[in-house]
């Protein structure tokens, strides 16, 4: 009798166990049930917003529900980027966005919204691009040393046009300014074309811009490019020297501009391991590869684990770069 009971007890138990573990596939199953949204915190129209938009119809078609782009713009991107921070983590909302969101924001806002450090969960990066320094055509210089020994000889005189206070360019002839000894002139702008306008205009010296943008305006004539951050060179300009093989080794010299994918804290891993995998299989495809190239950009397509370490690594790079730029958090 006892011997029975037990049997019984554990034919019921391995039932009631399946029965949950079919439950919850068939919930993970489920998934999507939904258009899925993706913020992108910049306008419509630029090159973040368009490799967003290629990728995330790609990402659609292959999941059968539609993954949509959402532009929420305003305060370094912090507007779109709280918006997930504050979503549910269900696997239908998500933040994809660069680097200046998930950190250069933490040290330019005096209250940010979120803790980019503890309020999401990071995904996958998607592409990657260097920004290239460019030089003014008319100028009589020709290589990134010509012009630091200009400038060094005429302090404040070279002007730049950065894509904002505190923004990755800014950092990046912050960190010049510092290996070289020569003084720079900062002109913040809002936004890269706005600086490369000026620069075409000759309102301003030295400027950057992607890869693909910088490389048409070579082939003009109407500017001299210089350098490349980065660790690698850039595919569209192979013949271009990084910062590095220039004789500058900064720590921020070896970053690059990135596209990543996050979504709030607490996703389930399940969830996030389902979206990677999209994203991934999207960013291999010969279509998809080819217009984030043309675009400038290299694709990536990292793991979560590989996504977290590249922002914890760079994370107090950036931080400590604007703050010994002596940027006032607004």
């Amino acid at each position: 009798m006892h011997t029975n009971f037990l049997r019984r007890r554990l034919v019921a138990l391995c039932a009631g166990m399946s029965l949950l573990c079919t439950s919850a596939l068939q919930a993970q199953g489920a998934w999507p049930a939904k258009p899925i949204r993706w913020i992108v915190p910049y306008p419509a129209g630029g090159p973040l917003d368009a490799i967003a938009r290629k990728v995330a119809d790609t990402v659609g078609s292959q999941i059968g529900q539609p993954v949509v782009i959402e532009n929420r713009t305003g305060a370094y991107g912090t507007l779109g980027a709280s918006e997930v921070a504050r979503s549910k983590a269900d696997g239908y909302t998500f933040l994809l966005s660069s680097t200046d969101t998930f950190i250069n924001a933490m040290a330019l806002l005096k209250a940010p919204p979120y803790d980019a450090r503890k309020d999401f969960t990071y995904l996958t990066q998607i592409a990657e691009s260097g920004a290239v320094l460019m030089l003014r055509g008319d100028a009589p210089e020709a290589t990134l040393s010509q012009v630091v020994v200009y400038a060094k000889a005429n302090p404040g005189k070279v002007s730049y046009g950065s894509w904002g206070t505190g923004s990755y360019t800014h950092l990046v002839m912050e960190g010049l300014t510092r290996q070289s000894g020569a003084e720079f002139l900062h002109v913040p702008y809002r936004g890269a074309m706005s600086a490369i306008q000026d620069l075409v205009g000759k309102q301003v010296t030295l400027t950057f811009a992607p890869a693909n943008v910088a490389s048409q305006f070579a082939q003009k004539g109407a500017v001299k490019l210089l350098a490349v951050s980065g660790e690698k060179r850039s595919p569209v300009l192979p013949t271009l020297p990084t910062f590095q093989e220039a004789g500058y080794d900064a720590p921020i010299f070896r970053t690059r501009i990135w596209l990543g994918l996050a979504a709030p804290a607490g996703l389930p891993q399940a969830l996030g391991d389902s979206m990677v995998k999209e994203v991934q299989a999207a960013l291999v495809k010969p279509e998809v590869a080819k217009f984030i190239a043309d675009a400038g950009f290299s694709a990536i397509g990292n793991t979560s684990a590989e996504f977290r370490n590249s922002f914890d690594m760079e994370y107090p790079i950036v931080i400590k770069m604007i703050q010994d730029a002596g940027v006032i958090a607004q």
